[in-house]
């Protein structure tokens, strides 16, 4: 999932490790800056 407001995007993730973890649902904030990813931010 994602939302964008203004030059904030925030996406919801299924991130996997390889086939020995189960995967982790993970949230990541992207600032855009001039139409490219500036900084990003991960949580759990």
């Amino acid at each position: 999932n994602r939302i964008v407001v203004g030059n904030t995007v925030v996406d919801h993730e299924r991130v996997t490790f390889g086939t020995d973890r189960e995967p982790v649902q993970a949230i990541a904030i992207y600032k855009i800056e001039n139409g490219k990813i500036r900084t990003v931010y991960f949580t759990r």
